[in-house]
């Protein structure tokens, strides 16, 4: 992916969080706000797909280490 194409994919995964969070907060259902905003559900659904699936992304890429302290006494096992 390009650097134009990877700032893209960013700033509408950043747009469409700040429209879930305020969904989110007005306490409405889905549907409801929605309408009340003039968003298709369908668009609504599928971008919520698309955020999760970037975020579950991200977490994959990062390996967990645990972390030990250089003074730690060394187990064998």
């Amino acid at each position: 992916m390009n650097e134009i194409s990877r700032v893209k994919k960013e700033v509408k995964l950043t747009q469409w969080a700040e429209i879930v969070r305020s969904r989110n907060e007005s306490g409405l259902t889905v549907t409801d706000w929605c309408k009340q905003n003039g968003i298709n559900i369908k668009t609504y659904y599928y971008r919520l797909k698309r955020m999760r699936q970037a975020v579950c992304s991200e977490i994959e890429q990062h390996d967990i280490v645990p972390a030990i302290p250089a003074d730690a006494p060394q187990s064998d096992k």
